[in-house]
Formats: C-alpha cells, structure tokens, sequence
C-alpha cells in the first residue's frame, strides 16, 4: 500500500513529563515510507530520552536517532565554556569505515561566534566545511551542518553533524533535526537540574562528614580540615575560590583567616592584607543584617559598594556567593564563595553553606577555646610554681590536698612529707586549728589570719592566712583553700618599731624632764647672773676699774647667749609638743620696725653695712603676734647682717601683696648659699659652716624658731641664694584676723 505523509514543519512541541511529544499533521500518500521512518526516528527518540538517567546518555541517545537519518554520518556534542573562547567534547558517534579523529577541545575563531550570532544558524543550514573542519576532521565529508543551542542568549552547546553524501538536508530530515535541536536544549536543560540535584546531594554527604569529623577533633588539625573543607566546597560549586573572613575582637574590621583557591588561581593575600574590611563597607552591613548574598555579576552591585567593586576587580571577582558566620547570635565573619566567570549558583546553596559555616564556627571557637584554656593553664601553672606565697588546698579535717611548691622554701619539708598529713602537724601550737576552722565556718572565711608553724629546723614563722571554703553539692563546705604569706620578718620589723616607740616616748619624757631642768635650774641662776652684772655696770656709786668693768661686762654677755640659747630650746619644745600659742593683736608696724632699727643698727654699724628700710606707707597697724614678728625679723635681720661682708648692704622691704598679705623681703649681697645647703637652712641646731672653721657665731635656732612662728600664723618662708652674690629671705603673713585661715600663694618653699 502506497501512501504520502506531508509534515508540516509549523509543528508544535509540548513538554509532558520528562517526555517531549510532536504533534504534526499527516497526509498519507504511497510514496510515504521514507516519512514513516522519520516519524518512527521521532518517536524512538522520544521514548528513550523519558527513561534517560543522564545527560551525557541523553546525548548519545540523540546522536544515536540523528545518525539514523540517511543524510547524516557523523555527529558530535561540543559544550561552549562561559567566555565563549573554547568548545569541550561532550559527545561524538559516527557510521563510518574507520574512526574520526574528533578533537577533544577547540578554540573558538571570530568566524565561529559570528557565525553564531547570526539569524542562519537557528537551523542546520549548510556551513561552509573549512568552518568547521577542526571539529569533524574527516576527509570525505561533503557537507557540515551546526546547531547552536542556546540559553538566556549565550550559546552553551553545539550540535555539529556531518554527511558525505548530501549537501542538502530534505524536508523530513530538517523536521527531524529541528526535533533532536529542542531535545538537546531540553535534555540540557534538565542536565542543569540534574547537576545541581547532584550536586546538592554531593553537598549534603559533604555537610554530614565533615560535622562527623569536625566532632571531638584536635584543636590543632581544625585550620588544616577547614583548608580542606574549602577545597571540596570550590569542587562541588565550581567556584574559583573559597574564603573565610573573621572579625577582630573590637568587631571593627574583617581579616582573611582560611583561602583556597584552583591550581591557576591567584591567592588574594595581598590585596586583602593591604585594605582593611571594615564595618562601614556595603557588604560588611549587609552581613550584620543577617543576609545572604548571590551576585551573579559585581557590576550589578549597587552605587554604595564601590569600595567592593575596586577590590573584586583586583582579585578578578566577576560571581560571588556570601553567608555570615555567627556565633551566639553575633555576626563574627563570612564564608565568601567567588568565580573569574558568571555563575548561576542555585539558591539551594545557602542553606547548605549557613549549615556548614555553622561547622566552621564550631570547630573555630572550639580551637579558640582550647587555645585560651592551654595559655590559662601554663599561665596559672606558671604561677602556681613560681608564686611566693603558699597555695594550698585541705580537707575539712585538716589533711592537706594540694601544696604549691613554695611551701618547701619556706617550711623546709618536701612536698611529699606534707601532702597527705594534717596541717595542724605543722602548728606550733595545734589548738590553733580549733579557732581558725570555728573562724572559717561562722564567716564563710578568714583574712590575715596569723598562724605560727615550725620549720624542718623547729625555727617558728609567722604566716597571713587568707582562705574560704570550698561547698559541696549539698552545700555543706567540702574543703579549705588559700594563701599563707610568710610575715615573719614583718613581724620583725613590728617589733622593732614597737620597740623603737617606746624608746622614742622614753625620749620625749626624758626631753620633756631635761627641758623643764633646764627652764627651772639654769634660767633662775642665769637671770640672777643677768640682774646682778647689770647693777654692776650700771648702777654702782663707785665706778667700777677697767679690769672689772670687762670681766664683768664678759659675764654679761655670756650669760645673754646661754639666756638667749635657753629660752630657744623651750620655745622649739613647746612648738614640738604643740603648746606653743599665737597672741594676736592690733599693733602698728612702724613703732615695730623703730624697735628693731635701734637693735639691729649697731650690730650693722660695726660692719660698715648700709641697712635701708622700705615700708609701704598705706600699712599702719596690723594684726598679728608682735613679739613672734619682731623675733623673726631680728632672727632673719640679723642673719643677714652676720652673712655680709663688711661696708656691704642689707635691704628689709615690707608692702601688701596681691591677695592683702603683708609681703617681707629681707636682702643681702652677702656670701650667698649653695643649693645643696638651702634645704637645710631651716632644721635646728645646723650651721652651713664646718665647726672648727666657722667665723660666725650662732646656734643655728634663729630660723628654725622664725620658720615655726610663720607657719604657725598660716604664712610661708622660702629663700633664693646664689654664693658670691647674696641671698634673699622672703615670707607672707596675714595682715588682719579675716584673711588668717586663707592659705598663702605657692611659693619656692626651702
């Protein structure tokens, strides 16, 4: 029976199942066998490409059906890299006598790419042989026929056909062809879908092994499984590479912490290391929000990310894939996934990625823990071993559980002879034990509590014991610890300040007795000696001879200093014991100053020494104590004049000072005093010049009494000298009773 099938090439496909099915319209005629064959080529195609298991057999099932076409002898499957600059062999199956060399790779030439971007190539229209003679290079082909597939307009795919008999494909092939086209865009399609379920199916087995090995791992193996780890991730995804990014302690800036990278990639040390990822940058606040971010071009980043943009163009970035880390609810880093290349990472990722960060935040804090404990542990056990004092552990009933190696310096016993037995073993008296424990059980603890204990030797040391109990689960106390301090030579030292104490109080009864004697056997007499030469001199009828009038003269004046030397002596004592009382009144200043220019004038008048007094006209009286003033200008006055040589120059200037105190300068050009001595001017009983040597006269009490009347009426003293030029005494007084509790201005105290 003859018959004609026309097809019409305005087909219609429609996608059921994992089955594509072709609807045309057939016209039989007798001359249609040749059509039944291509129909019977459709549906065998079909069938076998619904019970496909993977792409690659989907492949050789549609080269296996194309090859059955009359016209076509030789095919093959080429997939395009994602740069379209090379064609991989996927598949290739021939009819032929001998085998085809096919190449396994090719470049592709600008023609090539022309070629398929051009409107001829969305069906198997002749191209010219030489085009494509790299890909099928078999001599006796009369003609090529390409099929590019695309997706999302890229070519990804090229089917590439070859025949030795036909130059032309005839009506029914081309139907066929065009079949076999949108299966193979179909078949790679679903080859997308099945990648990634393998993928995703490789990923979850890679998630349950490394949290399986990650468990109980040594601390010091995690930085080397997590290099690792990266590896396998860079594997499955196809990326380029694999980071995690840690944030510092201050979670201030990110820094590179674990990279992998493919064998001709280059590592991102560098870069990284010269730019600081900080919390101010796009993707560092995107991560504090909690998101995870799939770029499939950085050029699509928005404006804010520029600093992002210039770094993933240095490390030649163009995909990335990005999960925050976190731990206790806190962002710590990232897991950064990037590629050279424009990837389409399935969303499905992220899930898996957040599961496996969390693995990595585990075994990181897990190392960080374990790092921290050993670094506590040499630390504390660096201390335990080299501490001074003596750590130590007891039971409730005194058996000693722990000792630190201290013990043995300052008890003299190995540890192993203490260790195990009763502390109260080493008390030198034992009862000790009793109070301390009742001490230790009312208050929880006991601080400075001083024990005695005997040495190897049975010397005795004094030990501070600071302790607390221990509780137990029942919450009764389980055991003791503390610290003993060996205070035995503090105990020492306590003993000699007590000691010493006493001495100085039996001192200060003994000066107390010796200054009494002193007031009331040597002032007596003295004042008799003073009454009596005075009569002498100037109140006998009868003159005195010049050998008496000197003789009596010398008792005098002798009998003045040592009155003089007394009276100073109970003055410091009284001011020492703080019996010394100020008698304030109002008096005038210049009757005061006349007082002491008639006793100072003639000491002064010896020398040759102009004295010049300069008194601020607007002060007339003032409130103070006038025999303590006039005894420090006398004892400052007098100095001056002691210290300056003769036909030199003494000035006393008195005026107000800023804050309404009387300001005192006292000036000579005398021998002037070294610094090193200027501190000990005002300490009783020195004299800045060696006794043997010394020209002047004096006790060395007249500035330590004026120093101590200053300060007893709130006022300051200070000195500036410099040898061979002079000195100057300067001192501030309240001039009123208002301003005596005011403190005096700071001054260069001596």
């Amino acid at each position: 029976m003859n018959f004609n099938i026309l097809l019409n090439r305005n087909f219609y496909k429609h996608k059921k199942g994992s089955s594509l099915i072709i609807y045309t319209d057939l016209n039989f005629t007798e001359d249609g066998v040749n059509v039944t064959k291509h129909l019977f080529i459709q549906r065998d195609m079909t069938l076998a490409i619904s019970s496909a298991a993977n792409p690659r057999e989907v492949s050789h099932i549609l080269l296996h059906h194309a090859l059955r076409l009359d016209e076509i002898d030789v095919g093959a499957v080429f997939l395009v890299d994602g740069k379209a600059e090379k064609m991989t062999l996927a598949v290739s199956e021939w009819q032929l006598e001998g085998e085809p060399e096919i190449c396994e790779e090719i470049k592709l030439s600008t023609d090539i790419r022309s070629f398929f971007e051009s409107e001829n190539c969305t069906f198997a229209h002749p191209v010219r042989k030489s085009l494509f003679k790299d890909l099928l290079p078999y001599e006796k082909l009369t003609s090529v026929f390409a099929i590019p597939i695309q997706d999302k307009g890229k070519t990804i795919i090229v089917l590439v056909l070859g025949s030795c008999h036909f130059k032309e494909l005839s009506g029914e092939a081309s139907i066929v062809l065009e079949t076999i086209t949108v299966c193979i865009s179909h078949a790679f399609s679903r080859s997308k879908g099945w990648k990634e379920l393998e993928d995703m199916k490789t990923f979850g087995k890679l998630h349950s092994e490394i949290s399986t090995h990650f468990i109980g791992l040594d601390y010091e193996k995690v930085d080397e499984n997590i290099d690792h780890t990266l590896a396998k991730i860079g594997e499955v995804t196809g990326a380029d590479k694999v980071k995690i990014f840690l944030s510092d302690d201050k979670k201030e800036k990110f820094f590179l912490k674990h990279q992998w990278c493919t064998e001709n990639t280059n590592r991102d040390n560098e870069c990284f290391d010269s730019c600081e990822v900080n919390t101010d940058s796009w993707l560092v606040k995107q991560l504090f929000r909690g998101k995870y971010l799939l770029i499939e071009d950085i050029r699509e980043l928005p404006a804010e990310a520029n600093f992002e943009k210039k770094i993933f163009r240095k490390t030649n970035t163009v995909s990335l894939a990005v999960v925050p880390l976190m731990y206790r609810e806190q962002i710590i880093g990232c897991l950064l996934l990037s590629s050279s290349e424009k990837m389409d990472w399935p969303g499905g990722y992220m899930d898996i990625l957040h599961l496996m960060g969390d693995v990595f935040v585990n075994a990181l804090e897990h190392k960080r823990n374990e790092i921290e404990t050993k670094e506590n542990e040499i630390k504390y056990r660096t201390i335990f071993e080299n501490i001074h004092d003596v750590y130590f552990e007891t039971e409730m009933n005194g058996r000693i559980i722990t000792l630190s190696p201290s013990a043995k310096e300052h008890l003299g016993f190995e540890l192993e002879e203490m260790i195990g037995h009763e502390a109260s073993g080493f008390y030198v008296m034992p009862q000790e034990r009793t109070s301390f424990l009742e001490k230790l059980k009312r208050e929880g603890s006991v601080n400075n509590h001083i024990l005695k204990l005997k040495t190897r030797d049975n010397e005795i040391i004094y030990a501070s014991v600071n302790a607390h109990a221990i509780m137990g689960g029942d919450n009764m106390p389980e055991k003791i610890a503390g610290i003993a301090r060996d205070v035995t030579e503090l105990k020492k030292i306590e003993k000699m300040q007590f000691e010493a104490k006493l001495l100085l109080e039996n001192a200060a009864c003994v000066k107390k007795d010796f200054v009494s004697t002193i007031n009331h056997e040597l002032r007596t007499p003295l004042s008799l000696i003073l009454g009596f030469s005075d009569v002498l001199l100037n109140h006998l009828k009868e003159p005195l001879s010049r050998t008496q009038e000197k003789y009596v003269t010398n008792i005098n004046t002798a009998a003045v200093k040592l009155f003089d030397l007394i009276t100073s002596l109970i003055q410091i004592s009284e001011i020492e014991n703080g019996k010394m009382e100020i008698e304030k009144s109002e008096f005038s200043l210049l009757l005061l100053i006349e007082d002491i220019q008639q006793i100072s004038t003639p000491f002064a008048n010896k020398k040759d020494i102009d004295m010049k007094f300069n008194i601020d006209s607007s002060i007339k009286t003032i409130c103070s104590d006038r025999s303590k003033l006039k005894l420090i200008l006398l004892n400052i006055i007098n100095n001056a004049i002691k210290f300056t040589p003769e036909k030199g120059a003494v000035s006393i200037n008195i005026k107000k000072s800023k804050d309404d105190r009387l300001h005192f300068t006292v000036k000579d050009n005398g021998i002037g005093i070294p610094e090193e001595n200027q501190k000990k001017l005002f300490h009783p009983f020195v004299q800045l010049e060696p006794a043997l040597t010394r020209t002047s006269e004096g006790t060395g009490l007249g500035l330590t009494l004026a120093k101590e009347f200053i300060e007893l009426q709130r006022g300051r003293i200070w000195v500036t000298s410099k040898p061979g030029v002079g000195s100057t005494f300067e001192f501030i007084l309240p001039m009123t009773p208002g301003n005596s509790q005011i403190p005096p201005p700071e001054c260069h105290e001596v």
